[in-house]
């Protein structure tokens, strides 16, 4: 049975140095985890069919061993549907930057950053908002088919999550319906559209909308 109050989350990662800086990463973060952390895609496998109670979290690298590691994303994915998952990696093409949010990955951090950029993708995440490094942006905007501007402020970065309320806004939805299709509260939809006037400097949705097409965005 699950340990009151523990949070388990599922580590695959087959290098042992950015294991260890994961695992010091968990040791930081408010409340108690349980790491389950294994090295090879097949190992996952086991984990994740053998794994009672489930996990609250999975953070899987692309170049495993054995396998890629969207292959476990797709299998963690159909295990559980809910759990959040990040992708900590060093691949950072388009491809698979794409392959691994169609495959129902919440986050995609690139193993440069920084432990305090992973501690917050982990709490965005866990909070079931979206994180992909800011320097993977214009990825993203050259998989939606936008032309990029040339340089995006760094606090100017909208997360996915944002961008798909600005997509929803910008097809007339009200703030009521945003928050029916995208399965938050109102006052989570509040709180998004603050953080969206804050990062454009704007005051109202017409200016967000003109303002995040200006710096690249094209909504997904």
């Amino acid at each position: 049975m699950r340990k009151s109050n523990v949070r388990r989350a599922l580590l695959v990662e087959n290098d042992l140095v950015f294991l260890g800086a994961f695992e010091r990463v968990f040791a930081a973060l408010p409340g108690k985890w349980e790491i389950k952390a294994v090295q090879d895609g097949a190992s996952a496998f086991a984990a994740l069919n053998e794994s009672t109670p489930s996990f609250d979290l999975a953070l899987i690298d692309i170049g495993l061993p054995d396998m890629s590691g969207l292959d476990v994303i797709s299998e963690t994915r159909q295990k559980f549907p809910d759990i959040p998952i990040l992708v900590v990696t060093e691949f950072n093409s388009e491809q698979t930057l794409s392959s691994a949010i169609r495959l129902g990955a919440h986050g995609y951090l690139l193993k440069d950053e920084s432990k305090q950029s992973l501690r917050t993708s982990i709490e965005l995440v866990m909070q079931g908002q979206y994180w992909v490094s800011p320097s993977l942006t214009k990825n993203l905007f050259k998989l939606a088919g936008a032309p990029v501007a040339q340089t995006i402020p760094h606090d100017a970065v909208l997360t996915l999550r944002e961008l798909e309320l600005l997509q929803h806004i910008s097809l007339g939805r009200t703030y009521t319906q945003c928050a029916d299709v995208m399965h938050i509260s109102l006052h989570t939809v509040r709180s998004h559209i603050r953080r969206i006037y804050g990062k454009l400097e704007v005051s109202n949705n017409r200016q967000a909308i003109s303002k995040a097409k200006l710096i690249g965005a094209s909504f997904l």
